[in-house]
């Protein structure tokens, strides 16, 4: 390890614990437990590693064959977002490579609690090198499973170096689940449990449930000397990579220079990068419009006039377009039922997104909506069309329209 410092919280205390290690990787003085100030004080200006519950976070594995990092990061979201049961939007995905350089091992966390965690953390002073789930900081022999059991509360990590931390009553599920993971036909991996002092009968049970005698099991001191022994930065992921390394601080490195330097080449890689898609959004509305000129020209025999249609759907559109993207065919058909009453429907909002746009069109009158709406659907632009009338009688429509 490269830091002697390890902190840690449990999700079912509120406290913080954390320890010393010497430089054999045995822990110096006994684990402290208090608040987080009270943990700065006595860390001070020293770097840190953070241990963070993995009840607050998803390990697994995927396969990618990419030729880098960056590469990794950004197919990431795209290949999990199955799995997942919040948008890939909010998450923030970490990964590192495993023996087999096409196999990455990821983890996954909430990013806006990833975020207040390391705020907190950063307002106290405590300098991070890293963050870890702790899960994979349990001591880990070739083909075994670790597991912890401390109170209420289970972590486990398999013999592939990835793991969770769960209440007891639910851990024999997804013990079960990870143990199925192992490769058939080759010999199962081994047990090997770290018992606390007073065993309760939720622990008595899963030990019973998954088969674990006596002769598998060890002492438990305090599961934090445990993490700390047991962690391996170099063989786990780091959840600071990516947004979050500006979290990471090292107190030997003072290039003050250097980074006023890539800070001001960074700065005019933005300018010219925002340049050059302010010219591309110019070059999509000049297109759009005059896309909207030779419908409206085919529909009526004349230029379109200038009006709010012009001025507010199409210039909008044409600003939310995403460089390198061309114009989708659908805005096209949408031109063509909208143009009709260019005066009497207002586009009031739109919602933006790789997949779709969501607009919301006042209309005066139901009337006019609900032919909008009959228009929309005979030229199979969409059916996703919902018509809400307000208090002063102008109707709304909101209508979401996939993108092709």
């Amino acid at each position: 390890m490269t830091t002697d410092w390890v902190l840690w919280q449990a999700t079912d205390i509120t406290d913080w614990q954390w320890c010393l290690l010497a430089s054999d990787g045995r822990v110096k003085y006994p684990v402290q437990t208090g608040s987080l100030t009270t943990a700065a004080n006595m860390i001070g200006n020293q770097a840190t590693i953070l241990l963070v519950a993995s009840e607050q976070l998803v390990l697994t594995e995927v396969t990618i064959k990419a030729k880098n990092r960056r590469q990794v990061s950004s197919a990431l979201p795209f290949l999990l977002e199955e799995q997942l049961t919040a948008t890939p939007d909010s998450l923030h995905f970490a990964s590192r490579a495993s023996a087999n350089k096409d196999q990455y091992q990821v983890a996954i966390i909430d990013r806006q609690l990833l975020t207040d965690l390391l705020t907190e953390v950063s307002d106290h002073g405590i300098k991070l090198a890293g963050a870890f789930a702790d899960a994979q900081a349990l001591p880990l022999r070739s083909n075994s499973i670790s597991i912890v059991l401390d109170g209420n509360r289970a972590i486990i990590r398999s013999n592939s170096g990835l793991g969770f931390s769960a209440p007891i009553t639910i851990a024999n599920s997804l013990f079960l689940q990870l143990q199925n993971q192992h490769p058939a036909g080759e010999k199962k991996p081994e047990v090997v449990c770290y018992l606390s002092d007073k065993i309760d009968e939720p622990a008595a049970q899963l030990m019973q449930q998954l088969n674990i005698g006596p002769d598998c099991c060890q002492p438990l001191g305090q599961p934090l000397e445990l993490l700390a022994r047991g962690l391996e930065p170099n063989q786990t992921v780091n959840l600071l990579q990516g947004p979050f390394k500006s979290f990471i601080h090292n107190p030997q490195t003072k290039l003050p220079i250097l980074t006023l330097l890539l800070v001001s080449i960074l700065l005019t890689l933005q300018a010219m990068s925002f340049w050059q898609t302010h010219r591309h959004l110019r070059q999509e509305s000049a297109a759009l419009n005059q896309q909207v000129d030779q419908t409206y020209q085919q529909h009526f025999g004349t230029a379109a006039p200038s009006s709010d249609f012009r001025k507010i759907t199409i210039d909008q559109l044409s600003r939310l377009q995403q460089p390198g993207k061309s114009v989708p065919a659908f805005i096209d058909q949408l031109a063509r039922i909208l143009v009709h009453k260019p005066r009497e429907l207002i586009l009031t909002q739109i919602e933006y997104t790789d997949t779709s746009l969501k607009l919301l069109i006042q209309s005066p009158n139901l009337t006019t909506a609900d032919q909008l709406r009959e228009n929309l659907r005979a030229a199979a632009i969409t059916n996703n069309i919902e018509i809400t009338k307000r208090q002063n009688k102008q109707v709304s429509l909101t209508l979401t329209v996939e993108r092709q």
